[in-house]
Parts: C-alpha cells; structure tokens; sequence
C-alpha cells in the first residue's frame, strides 16, 4: 500500500463530498414528497452550496496536482461540476415553476449522476492509489464486466423513472401491488404510468437477479467485487420492496426517509461496484477459474449455515422471543413472530459470518474453530463476508418493513457493536474485550420488547444488563479450557492476560453481581413471585458452579460452568416470559 498524505487527504475529500451528494439526493427526495418546513428547503440549499465549493476546490486541486498522473479525476471532477451547475439551475426552475414531471425525472437524474462521478473518483482513487493490486485505468474485458456496465445503466434509468412516476400523483390511481387494487382502465394514460413502470422493475430485477448468480459465480475469490455485487442486489429488491409498502399502505415519514435513502444507495453502490469491476480488469479466463472451483451443493449448503453459528443465533432468539412477551405482555402475534424471528436470525447470521470472515486467520491457529468453513478452504473468504453482509442490510430491511424501525435501529446497532466495535478493535487489543463486547449479545431482548411495544423502558434495560453481566463469567469459561489456543493465537483473553487465578475469581464476582441484578427487577416491582422463585433457584445452582470454578479449577468444572450458563440463561428468560403473561 502506497504512503501518500496529500493522496489520502484528496480521496477523503472526494468521499466526504459524495457522503454530502447523498444526504442531498436523500433531502431534495423528502422535500419532493412531503409537506416540509421552510427551513428545510434552506437547509437544502445549503447543502447544494456546500456541494458546488467542494467540488469546485477538489476539481482545481485535481487539475492543479493531479492532472498528470491521474488525469481521468480531474475529467470526471470536471464533468461532475459541470452537471451540478445545469441540475441548480433546473432546480431553482422546479422551486419557482413547478414545471411538468419530466423536468423532475431529469433533475433527479443529474443528481445521481453528479453523485455517481464523485463517488467514482473517490473510488477511482482509492483503488489504484493504495492497494497495489490495482493498477491506473478502467478496463472492462469481460462477458461479466461488461454485463455490469449495461446493469448500472438500466438501474440508472429505473431510479429516474420511479422518481417521474411519484411525480405525476398516479400513486393513488393505482393503489396496491404488484397489481392495482381494483383493476384499472386500459384507456387510462395515468394508470398505465405506474403499471408500466412496475413491468420495467419486474424484467430489470431478472436481469439483477442472474447478474446476481453470474457474480457468485464468476467472482468466488473477489473480496471487493462479490461483495459489492450481492449488496447491489440486496439494495435493488429492497428498492423494490420499501416501493411495494409504499403503495399498499401506511408509509410514515421514517419508511419515506428510507426510501429515498436506498435509492441514492443504490446508484452508489452501483458506482462503486462498476469502477472497482474495472479496476480489477479481470479476463473471462480469470472468471473461468472462479466458477471452476469446486462448489458440492449440500456441503456448501452446510458450509453457509455453519456460517450463522446456528446454536448461538437460537440461544439469541430466544432472548429476543422473550423480549416480545415481557414488551407485550403477552404472546406475540403469529405474523409480527415471524418477523422479528427472520430479521433477528439474518442480523445474528450475518454478524458470525462476517466476524468469521475478520478472524479467519485467528481461526487457523486455533484448534476448536480451524474447521470452520473459511479456514478450512471450503468457502473463500469473499463467499463468508458478501454472505454476511447481504444478509445483515436484507435484516435491516426485514426489520423495518414488517417489525418497526425502533427494532430495525436497535438490530442495526447490535450489528455495528459487534462487527465493528468488537471484532475489529476490542477482541484483539484489549483483555476487557468480552466485557465491552458482551452489548453485542445483549440487543436481541431490546429488539424484541421494541417490536412488541415500540418503546424501551426500565423493564428493558434489566433485559439488557442481566445479559451483559452474563457474557463475561459465561465466555471465560469457556477461554480457560481454551487458554493455551487464545495465547497462540495473541488475543488477549483474560486468562492469558491476567492469569487463570485472576479469571476464576472475577467469574464468581461476575456471577453474584448477575444474579443480584436478576434479583433487583422483583425489589423494584418490575416482576412477579413466579420470577422471583424461578431467578432465586436458577441464581443459586449458578452462584454454586461459580464458587466452584474459584475454589476447585480443572477444565471439567470450566466446561460444566460455561455450557450450564446456557441453559441459566435460557431459563430464566422463559420464567420472565411465564411471568410477564400470568
């Protein structure tokens, strides 16, 4: 990797105008749709004035500095600014005129495609500037390539049409999906408006969904490409689908904010996808290679549910299960269930697949987890992290769609928690790693009394708390069988940071602090008898293993203590939800 400050400063300026580009898009999209304050459309403008100085300094420093090395930035830069004037301009005749739709579908349009060449430069820079298996230029060689060229363009065109189609009002004309509610007229010009388009996304999402399969197929080692062609998909049907909801029903003001924003996500992500397949420049004989690998369809079935970690995702489940009782009081209806169960399950999936795409290097040292899928060779590691986070932006989706967005952003957050704060920063460089990660595992019990309720309270935040204290007696038992493996490896465990004896105590201290915890919800009136016995008695055979884990050692008092908090937990999750509906 190249070491070039004024390089690396150029393409942050580059990404932080196209981050402002997209809140634009996602901002001029809302004040089109709905019925906002003044204010909003100064903040609008301003964020338009902001735009059009960014990309005026990033165009004379590209043409001033760059110009010789890098001389397709300062043309796309050029181009981009350019576009911007001409898209002002017809967007100061909109805020006066209101003329006809055509204008808005072409306003829209310049908009994407001043984001698009941003977001190209700034990629564009930050592929062949600092990872050295790119070199300078695009080239699109292959049948797969150039198929991504055409597919980015049709998506192009199917965000401009969808835009001009809101815009004619015909959304009331032809209520519900994928069909209109009641019929329509065949000689009617406005029903047809939105029948058509529907028709257009429906043969374009084909052609997605086989250069969808081309792409696993053809690009099996491509950490970059497969993973930016399964998001590309992933945001075209959710497109679809949040466009879907948005005629057969309510669509609050979130769902509105979230339409908007997915289809600038996706012109950008088409963007990114296109220039990255072009840095790349693969052959067809280089894709042959790919699709050549060996791909046994039952072992890999077996291998990409191995991926979710099947046995944690049930255990987290039923803590989220658990939380909608408790949230609603009652048992969950059938269909918000199911939901909340599908999105849960595809977070915490999604979240394992990525953590073992992070740690498949550790996962070779170590004896317990070298099997795993990607260490073992079985899948590539671009099989384990486009899986993973396709299926966590389809969990978002899932969860905002048919739960509530209070759940989707809980869900969202215990995904960052975990993938981010915890498998790329904490569980490498700190012994307190399973301390501060133990918030990842304690979301799914929020999620599900937010999707019950729609709200977080005290009740809640015991929830969280009683699942937070158990992680770190729970894991450390766990890593004093494994200690020996965690110290080879160089993750700073507790009992290779701090010793075995430091580790046997704390999980006692840990131990009486979660069970005091669990206790406290019934001395403040949050539960009943039911759960006050049922936490006592299971609080007591913990506090019992805990001492001893302190007093005895030996790796079988270790395992017994760490696969008998599985069951602790699961239980008494199960007497909170038996409390909670009697």
């Amino acid at each position: 990797m190249k070491e070039n400050k004024p390089i690396k400063q150029f393409t942050n300026g580059l990404s932080f105008t196209a981050f402002v580009i997209f809140l634009g898009i996602v901002f001029g999209g809302l004040l089109r749709t709905q019925q906002l304050a003044f204010y909003a459309e100064v903040i609008h403008q301003g964020i338009g004035i902001t735009v059009g100085a960014l990309l005026l300094v990033l165009l004379y420093t590209a043409v001033r500095t760059y110009r010789k090395e890098y001389p397709l930035i300062w043309k796309l830069l050029g181009f981009a600014l350019g576009i911007f004037v001409v898209q002002a301009l017809l967007g100061q005749l909109l805020l006066r005129t209101m003329t006809g739709f055509w204008v808005t579908g072409v306003h829209f349009g310049l908009s994407l495609l001043v984001f698009g060449l941003t977001t190209a430069s700034a990629v564009y820079m930050y592929g062949f500037s600092y990872l050295s298996t790119y070199t300078p230029g695009l080239k699109f060689e292959s049948k797969f390539s150039k198929h991504a060229v055409l597919v980015v363009m049709l998506i192009g065109i199917v965000l401009v049409s969808g835009v001009m189609v809101a815009n004619t009002g015909t959304g009331g004309v032809c209520a519900g999906w994928p069909l209109c509610e009641d019929g329509f007229t065949l000689g009617s010009l406005m029903a047809w408006v939105p029948i058509l388009h529907r028709i257009m996304v429906g043969l374009i999402g084909v052609y997605v969904l086989w250069f969808l399969t081309q792409g696993w197929q053809k690009q099996r080692t491509q950490r970059a490409i497969l993973t930016l062609v399964t998001l590309f998909g992933v945001f075209f049907f959710s497109q679809a689908f949040v466009g879907a909801l948005r005629v057969t029903g309510t669509f609050p003001f979130h769902m509105m904010v979230l339409h908007e924003a997915t289809a600038a996500a996706l012109a950008g992500v088409s963007v990114i996808m296109l220039v990255v397949i072009g840095l790349t420049k693969r052959t067809d004989a280089e894709e042959a290679q790919d699709a050549a690998l060996p791909k046994e369809r039952k072992q890999r079935f077996k291998d990409f549910f191995a991926l979710n970690k099947p046995i944690v995702v049930s255990l987290l489940l039923s803590t989220t299960l658990a939380g909608m009782v408790i949230g609603g009081g009652k048992f969950p209806s059938l269909g918000l269930m199911l939901w909340t169960m599908i999105g849960g399950a595809l977070a915490a999936g999604g979240s394992s697949a990525v953590n073992q795409y992070i740690d498949r290097d550790l996962d070779q040292v170590m004896t317990r987890t070298s099997k795993r899928p990607i260490p073992a060779g079985r899948l590539t590691p671009a099989e384990g992290l486009a899986y993973g986070m396709g299926a966590l932006l389809v969990s978002f989706y899932v969860m905002a769609g048919f739960v509530n967005m209070t759940a989707a952003l809980l869900s969202l957050t215990g995904i960052v928690y975990y993938v981010v704060l915890y498998s790329l920063f904490l569980k490498k460089t700190t012994v307190q790693n399973i301390v501060i990660g133990g918030g990842a595992g304690a979301m799914p019990p929020l999620v599900g009394y937010a999707a019950a309720s729609g709200r977080l309270d005290l009740t809640a935040g015991f929830l969280f708390l009683i699942v937070f204290l158990w992680t770190p007696p729970h894991f450390w038992s766990l890593a004093l069988t494994r200690k020996n493996e965690y110290a080879k490896a160089g993750v700073p465990m507790m009992p290779v940071a701090r010793g075995e004896d430091v580790t046997r105590k704390l999980i006692y201290q840990y131990t009486i602090i979660l069970v005091l915890a669990s206790l406290l919800m019934f001395a403040l009136g949050l539960v009943g008898w039911v759960y006050f016995i049922g936490a006592l008695v299971l609080g007591g055979y913990m506090i019992y293993l805990s001492v001893k884990v302190w007093k005895v050692g030996r790796n079988k008092v270790y395992y017994k203590m760490y696969k008998h908090s599985n069951y602790y937990l699961l239980l008494l999750f199960v007497i909170l939800a038996v409390d909670a509906v009697i």
